[in-house]
């Protein structure tokens, strides 16, 4: 797309510390460099909560991507695993290491990096990209850069970009039925998550589950087919319906498990060295934010409390 597309505008996401000199060579036109300051606390949440892709991925089998009506559905839901999970498997606080903290650090690290290579720095507020933002934020983006052309359909701006909590999607339901001359079919019904489609027209209402459409996908003759079978409509009705709240019931579990940001500095208070890690990684940037963002880290709500948390460790540690 880059090489054929030299004319027009192309967006590259590049991830701070991942980041390698010789990719950055490759960039032939100085650019503007676009980035959504957020606060740390928060991201340090969002990483230890990060799941382990490749190792989840080797929970969900066969039978969990194809099934029946006959499927017991206590077994369509792999185990999930994290990046920072204990020797149980648990989500664990006490696993926030040093790899943590530099994993999810580094922005001014690779701006300085960048600098030869762009026109300009321009830094958005996170919330400024949210559900309720992110449309307007993207006009408002398309004047400033002069982007081809504005976005029109926000319905691409209401749903989350990664569906983690979904992570088995899509699935395939295997249905038979029986035609006028007795011989069986198979109709494949499947389920995932789809901006333009939904399940109104088998299920007859639409679903969201963690802020995703569920859209139900059927070849045309197999949609006919499943229609006038009113038996077979049932039966699948409501086994998705029994789906449905299975999928929504281990999406709130899964939200039970998740570690916050309060727990993060609860942890900082007492792990010594992995806080003055933190205030190392954060010091230049922090600076840089307040000389240039000082509206943005205003609203850092939970760094602050680390901050204060600091001075307040450092007072002790001077007075006793």
């Amino acid at each position: 797309m880059l090489l054929n597309n030299k004319n027009r505008y192309n967006i590259i996401c590049i991830n701070p510390r991942l980041i390698e000199n010789k990719y950055i060579s490759l960039l032939e036109k100085k650019s503007i460099i676009l980035y959504a300051l957020s606060d740390p606390i928060n991201i340090l949440k969002t990483g230890i909560n990060h799941i382990d892709n490749p190792k989840t991925k080797q929970y969900i089998t066969k039978n969990i991507k194809n099934f029946t009506l006959a499927t017991n559905l206590k077994t369509l839901l792999p185990k999930i695993s994290y990046y920072y999970e204990n020797s149980n498997g648990v989500l664990d606080i006490k696993c926030a290491n040093q790899h943590l903290l530099y994993s999810y650090t580094g922005f001014l690290d690779a701006i300085s990096r960048l600098q030869r290579h762009a026109i300009g720095v321009y830094c958005i507020d996170s919330n400024m990209i949210n559900i309720d933002n992110s449309f307007n934020t993207f006009c408002i983006l398309q004047d400033i850069f002069n982007f081809p052309k504005k976005p029109t359909d926000k319905k691409l701006f209401l749903q989350r970009i990664n569906m983690h909590r979904l992570y088995m999607l899509p699935t395939t339901l295997h249905l038979q039925s029986k035609c006028d001359n007795m011989a069986i079919k198979n109709i494949k019904i499947i389920i995932s998550v789809y901006r333009y489609a939904n399940t109104k027209e088998i299920f007859g209402k639409d679903i969201n589950i963690d802020g995703m459409d569920i859209a139900l996908l059927v070849c045309v003759k197999d949609y006919d087919m499943l229609m006038k079978d009113i038996t077979l409509l049932q039966s699948a009705k409501y086994f998705l319906e029994k789906y449905f709240k299975l999928l929504q019931q281990n999406v709130e579990n899964l939200k039970k498990n998740l570690i916050n940001e309060k727990q993060i500095l609860e942890h900082l208070k007492h792990e010594k060295d992995l806080r003055e890690t933190l205030q190392t990684l954060l010091k230049d940037e922090v600076a840089y934010c307040r000389k240039y963002y000082p509206h943005v880290i205003a609203q850092w709500k939970y760094y602050l409390e680390f901050e204060k948390n600091n001075n307040l460790l450092q007072y002790k540690i001077n007075v006793f």
